[in-house]
């Protein structure tokens, strides 16, 4: 065969021969370039937003195939708040913690100041009550207790009230610097820097210290750097865990996701330089050829899912596969792919409690 001249990339525009069996620049495999340029660009042709594959998923189900033509085009990719966020399954380790500051320990309570030994005591005990309600710490009838104990200027009293009120601080502070972290570790998949390591590692020190006040000041600077950070990455944040849920359920099913993997890693690449701008469509381009490639086995898998459905008649279990089943049409009709794996994945917990509790057959005598 006489080799084609160039065409162009649909995932990175790059001109790739017409005899390439993968794009050059990005590495996508030049047999999803007709099923992810018809599905950008919202026209019907084999790809994702092809309306017959949907319509064969909508009728397995049992869903109404009428709306599938509603809200096609690319543009629904590129909503943030369309599809929950889901932690990476592998995410960079975590920085070393300070000494003497792991992670389920609290620090010490710090020497006393220097002053009239009520006096600092109440003072101490205002500051970490103040610092409580900022944390919303359960403080109980702390601050009660220790209105009730300043008039009887009680040494023992008023020191286990500001030891109760550090120890409930901490606590609260301990559990805030491990959902920072927590923040910090799912846009590390896509940001080589950037992410507020050292502010992190600074509110641990600080509450290893025992200095409260410190790590609280530190971590507010770490929560605004992540929000600020999650407010300009969610889209691609939140494509780039889409596209990671797809090639996990795709492994699952028994497909190969290795055909749309380049786009995935070069708009990773891009991102973790800083090229938000780049990256967001590459991401966008990789879950549409994922999907290609999920969308024929989960709807082999779904047809055994409505068998399995059927069989078990109104167990509760059945319901709830029914439910997500539902729930899984209702996203595909919104092209919501993500979430529409997420309910399979719920409609498949539910199939498998139906086969668990389903009666064995009896035994040849």
């Amino acid at each position: 065969m006489e080799p084609t001249g160039p065409v162009e990339c649909p995932a990175c525009g790059a001109p790739t021969p017409g005899d390439a069996a993968a794009c050059p620049a990005c590495g996508l495999d030049t047999a999803l370039f007709g099923p992810v340029r018809a599905a950008a660009g919202g026209r019907p042709g084999g790809g994702p937003s092809d309306p017959t594959l949907l319509r064969e998923i909508l009728l397995a189900v049992g869903a109404d195939p009428a709306g599938v033509d509603a809200g096609r085009g690319p543009g629904r990719l590129a909503s943030p708040a369309r599809f929950p966020a889901i932690r990476p399954r592998t995410v960079p380790p975590e920085p070393p913690h300070a000494a003497g500051a792991a992670p389920g320990g609290l620090p010490e309570l710090p020497a006393l100041e220097s002053g009239e030994p009520v006096e600092v005591l109440s003072r101490q005990i205002e500051e970490l009550t103040t610092l409580g309600r900022r944390l919303d710490a359960e403080l109980s009838d702390l601050p009660a207790r220790a209105a009730r104990a300043a008039p009887s200027r009680s040494l023992p009293e008023l020191e286990a009230i500001r030891r109760e009120l550090f120890l409930r601080d901490a606590a609260a502070l301990a559990e805030m610097i491990e959902i920072a972290s927590g923040r910090r570790n799912e846009l590390a998949p896509l940001l080589a820097t950037g992410t507020p390591e050292a502010e992190l590692e600074a509110a641990r020190s600080a509450l290893a210290r025992g200095d409260l006040l410190g790590a609280h000041r530190t971590l507010r600077r770490a929560e605004d750097s992540l929000e600020s950070l999650e407010e300009e990455w969610s889209t691609a944040q939140i494509l780039s865990l889409e596209a990671e849920l797809l090639v996990e359920t795709l492994r699952e099913l028994g497909g190969s996701p290795d055909a749309a993997l380049g786009p995935l890693a070069a708009a990773r690449g891009k991102a973790r330089n800083g090229d938000r701008v780049g990256a967001e469509p590459l991401l966008a381009r990789s879950v549409l050829a994922l999907w290609h490639l999920t969308a024929p086995l989960l709807l082999a898998r779904i047809s055994e899912f409505v068998a399995t459905l059927d069989g078990a008649g109104g167990a509760a279990a059945a319901g709830r596969g029914r439910a997500a089943l539902h729930t899984m049409a209702a996203e595909l009709t919104r092209r919501n792919f993500g979430a529409a794996v997420m309910a399979y994945r719920s409609a498949r917990a539910a199939v498998a409690e139906c086969r668990a509790d389903a009666p064995r057959p009896a035994a040849p005598s």
